[in-house]
């Protein structure tokens, strides 16, 4: 499914206007609507974290939908560490550093071409 459509569905389920849901997520009510319209294909990761907890679904789901992660039931980073850091991945940091993987894989495969 298009994430536009996704997130359409989704405000329309919980009875929020595209005002509303601007209002409350402080995204534009303008980009609100290029994202449902489809006029906008690419939402960032900073959008999508803005509008799931007003839509009633995780981040991660709204990443997957939008093609920036695939959720398997692989095990995850979350017991991996980074050089430099003492603490294990928290949720947020596995989805962005999953995003930023695919994001450049798929730039390397366009180099490719």
């Amino acid at each position: 499914m298009e994430i536009g459509k996704y997130i359409s569905e989704l405000r329309n389920e919980k009875g929020l206007s595209q005002r509303k849901l601007a209002e409350l997520s402080g995204v534009s009510n303008t980009e609100i609507s290029r994202i449902e319209s489809g006029e906008r294909k690419k939402v960032s990761p900073e959008i999508l974290k803005a509008l799931a907890p007003h839509l009633g679904v995780s981040y991660e789901k709204l990443m997957e939908v939008a093609g920036y992660i695939t959720i398997t039931n692989t095990p995850t980073l979350a017991a991996h560490r980074i050089n430099g850091y003492d603490e294990p991945l928290t949720d947020d940091e596995i989805i962005a550093v999953n995003a930023f993987l695919e994001a450049y894989r798929k730039s390397k495969q366009g180099k490719k071409d």
